[in-house]
């Protein structure tokens, strides 16, 4: 199962990417975050247990998506670990659970969420570089 050195080294493996330790920790390109852990809040607990949702216990991570279809696809995906809340209704963003999804999954994910707020160009050129694109 994934970590949070997982996500930092999968975060800190794209260009451009900053670290950020505030409050709490996160990964940003070009000042916008990819990735940052986000607890669960008691009303985020309420929310899921009166949805009838299992509420994960590890560590948690919020991730950006390519706007509301983005997010909808990957919530259809059927990828573990990965869920939302209501309040990230309307908002291009998921959670995962660490503790559920698999490393590689994951790294899949922070690219993903990289590409969505990385700059046009600089994505391009990510992509070109990349093998299976381009």
């Amino acid at each position: 199962m994934a970590s949070l050195e997982d996500v930092r080294r999968a975060a800190m493996s794209l260009p451009e990417v900053a670290e950020s330790d505030g409050e709490r920790l996160g990964w940003s390109v070009r000042g916008k975050m990819i990735a940052w852990q986000r607890a669960l809040r008691p009303k985020d607990v309420s929310d899921l247990k009166a949805l009838g949702q299992t509420v994960p216990s590890g560590e948690i991570v919020a991730l950006r998506t390519q706007g509301q279809p983005g997010k909808e696809e990957l919530l259809a995906s059927g990828v573990p670990g990965v869920f939302t809340i209501p309040h990230f209704n309307r908002y291009p963003g998921l959670l995962v659970a660490l503790d559920q999804i698999e490393a590689d999954e994951l790294a899949e994910l922070v690219t993903d969420a990289w590409l969505a707020q990385a700059p046009k160009r600089l994505a391009r050129e990510f992509l070109a570089g990349t093998p299976g694109h381009g």
